[in-house]
């Protein structure tokens, strides 16, 4: 009671004071009885206030619902102390099988292929190059051919990649799984640290290369289920020497919903992602990216001991369609408005 009166006792006591002031020419006896109605009468008067206040909202410390009350903004929790759902994929059912990156001639060609098990996990990934009659004997042979073989297998708690590579060596890289998501991953060469947000998007990754005399580090904005704006800052250590690749992403209508996902695939944004990154993006616990690009601006810069300069390209993207499946994606890069390289993915799907 006293924490709900506790403001209006000082009114209570100056009614009390007024009354007392007529003892001296009143019955004692009387002016008690008006003490007591009059006590009764303020607290019943000053509570009514107190909760008809409350009611109406008009009470200092009553929030009011609506009016000013913020939304959660996005990788905010909600109200009820959860995150807001991630957007959702429905992956296609028919498994992509080969892309086909054609060259300049007949003989000059890329053919990536992908191979999975029953339960249809992918199993190994091939890259065969072939740039025509490269040591001059006359013909297309197996000398012509250049072949990168990485070989999947799945444990509870990583990814690991077995890569040979034509004329070099081969190499394990591990990628350590936690609540469904790669943390990191490690080989020989190089190390990576990779970063989520709470609704389990890939915002950015840092990475030790020391073993080659390089640090990077990469950040990617992701808005509404797509990435928006990333940056990657490349540190050359002997050289003394930093690049930076920063930029936009302006997201099209064609969904990120193939089996394979496409962002390391030919998504680069500037290099910031690559083909050896797939194995994150493949396990169950990451948020996947839901619209590809239909264009990427960026700026190239360079910082170091002899001096600095930036350059600006721009990356697009073209889909042509076969029902809800991409046929092909032509991918063109603007150096300068006379300078563009296009490069064409032609995909091939399980019957």
């Amino acid at each position: 009671m006293m924490m709900i009166f506790s403001g209006d006792i000082p009114l209570i006591f100056m009614s009390v004071c007024f009354i007392m002031l007529s003892l001296r020419k009143n019955n004692w006896i009387v002016e008690m009885k008006r003490i007591f109605i009059v006590l009764v009468a303020a607290i019943f008067a000053f509570s009514s206030c107190d909760v008809l206040a409350g009611l109406s909202g008009g009470g200092d410390d009553v929030e009011q619902p609506g009016g000013d009350a913020e939304e959660p903004g996005d990788g905010e929790e909600s109200g009820d102390g959860q995150d807001k759902p991630v957007v959702s994929v429905d992956v296609l059912s028919r498994k992509l099988t080969r892309i086909l990156v054609p060259g300049g001639s007949q003989d000059d060609y890329t053919e990536i292929s992908f191979t999975y098990d029953d339960s249809g996990r992918l199993v190994k990934m091939k890259e065969c190059s072939y740039r025509g009659d490269l040591n001059g004997d006359g013909m297309i042979d197996e000398d012509d051919i250049r072949v990168a073989e990485s070989i999947y297998s799945y444990s509870d708690d990583a990814v690991t990649v077995v890569k040979n590579e034509t004329d070099q060596e081969g190499y394990t890289t591990v990628f350590t799984l936690q609540d469904g998501k790669v943390v990191r991953s490690e080989n020989d060469y190089e190390k990576f640290n990779y970063i989520y947000d709470e609704n389990h998007y890939l915002v950015g990754y840092d990475r030790d290369a020391s073993a080659y005399g390089v640090l990077c580090a990469a950040k990617l904005g992701v808005k509404d289920g797509t990435v928006v704006d990333f940056s990657c800052e490349v540190e050359f250590i002997e050289e003394k020497e930093t690049d930076r690749n920063e930029g936009s992403l302006v997201p099209g209508k064609h969904e990120n919903n193939l089996n394979i996902d496409l962002y390391p695939i030919f998504v680069y944004m500037g290099e910031t992602l690559y083909s050896e990154f797939l194995p994150v993006f493949m396990v169950s616990g990451i948020s996947r990216y839901k619209y590809l690009p239909e264009r990427v601006p960026y700026k190239c810069s360079y910082v170091s001991e002899d001096g600095s300069g930036s350059e600006e390209r721009e990356e697009n993207y073209q889909y042509e369609m076969d029902g809800d499946y991409i046929k092909k994606v032509v991918y063109t890069t603007k150096y300068s408005e006379d300078n563009t390289e296009t490069v064409v993915y032609e995909f091939t799907y399980e019957e």
